[in-house]
């Protein structure tokens, strides 16, 4: 799996400004809830919002990995060795450990769904929902780590990430 690819996955979230318009009424009226569940999880507000935010991380992290590449002029196996400091990196490490954790508890709560219990599968993506801001903490966190270790090899090599 390419690096890009692996740093990309390891952001599991960046703050997206978007207003969930399900709440724990929407899973007690049946036809609202119908409605939510037909969607589908592409639909769902907090699904949405990590796709959303994994694609901002990845084009963050891509375009400053690329602008310390070319500025440092650096060769393909510099810019992978660049990744891997930031996959070490002990601050990465334990905020990727603690988004590990998040995402183990929505992946129990997607299997927990049933598609038997609207009621039942309603509330567990709305409760899923509250867990958004978790992510987008420990993804600020990530984006920190990774953006530091960048920093730091961009000031090493002599060169400045600023726009």
């Amino acid at each position: 799996m390419p690096i890009d690819m692996l740093l990309a996955l390891s952001l599991m979230a960046q703050p997206v400004a978007a207003a969930a318009p399900y709440t724990l009424q929407t899973c007690e009226d049946p036809v609202a809830r119908k409605a939510m569940l037909a969607a589908g999880p592409d639909e769902f507000p907090v699904f949405k919002a990590l796709k959303e935010g994994s694609k901002v991380n990845k084009a963050r992290m891509t375009a400053l990995l690329d602008r310390l590449v070319e500025r440092a002029k650096l060769k393909p196996e510099q810019r992978a060795g660049v990744a891997m400091k930031m996959l070490e990196d002990a601050s990465f490490k334990s905020a990727f450990a603690e988004g590990s954790v998040l995402l183990e508890k929505a992946i129990a709560s997607m299997m927990a769904m049933t598609g038997k219990n609207d009621a039942a599968d309603c509330r567990i993506v709305i409760g899923m929902a509250a867990d958004l801001p978790a992510f987008e903490a420990n993804s600020a966190r990530q984006w920190e780590a990774m953006r530091l270790v960048m920093e730091g090899e961009a000031k090493r090599l002599g060169v400045s990430l600023a726009d």
